[in-house]
């Protein structure tokens, strides 16, 4: 429980540094987003490794209850995307929760899936705003396949690379029809059933 706990103070403390930093300018509503993507995958890796399921799901549990309470709210405004439609602050930790349903039993998997929802969308959405000036007509496409090519090396350390770049395609695809944040919550489950119907857990 002491260990839970932990986890779920930094948790908060990480999203209350980036939003004091939103607030005073420092960074912008994108930037704040990517931010709080990849920090909180990088410590959900910590959690994984130190507690227990239950306890993960727990503290999982809570963020989707204070996100979506915030949300609703129109408490993270700071964060939410520019029309505020996005949901994909609140269903972060959701999908953060199904992959742990299912993946659990294999830790490297299971690894693999969370840096899969926190890192290649994040980077493919800053190298596309980075093109947009230059290139924006084909920004979309350039993103889809900075989001396949970091997917696909990633999953490189837990499947074969055949399955690899084939699940990683499929990835890609379900995160680029995804609107409005919802990717947060359909990757994961997209990847918790090619895993499960590869047998590889």
């Amino acid at each position: 429980m002491i260990k839970a706990l932990l986890i779920l103070l930094l948790n908060l403390f990480n999203f209350w540094i980036v939003v004091r930093f939103r607030k005073a300018n420092y960074i912008s509503q994108f930037a704040a987003r990517k931010i709080m993507h990849i920090t909180t995958a990088l410590g959900c890796l910590v959690a994984v490794v130190i507690l227990s399921q239950y306890w993960y799901a727990t503290v999982c549990l809570f963020f989707v209850l204070f996100y979506f309470a915030l949300h609703f709210g129109k408490k993270t405004r700071v964060l939410d995307s520019e029309n505020h439609k996005s949901l994909g602050v609140p269903l972060y930790p959701v999908g953060l929760a199904i992959m742990s349903i299912f993946l659990w039993d294999n830790r490297i998997i299971h690894i693999l899936g969370i840096l899969v929802l926190g890192i290649p969308d994040s980077l493919g959405a800053v190298v596309e705003e980075w093109v947009k000036p230059y290139a924006s007509k084909y920004s979309r496409l350039i993103k889809f396949l900075v989001y396949y090519a970091l997917t696909a090396s990633l999953l490189i350390f837990g499947l074969s690379l055949p399955l690899a770049l084939g699940v990683g395609l499929f990835l890609a695809v379900v995160e680029s029809v995804s609107p409005y944040g919802f990717d947060n919550l359909t990757v994961p489950i997209a990847f918790a059933i090619s895993i499960l119907i590869l047998n590889v857990v």
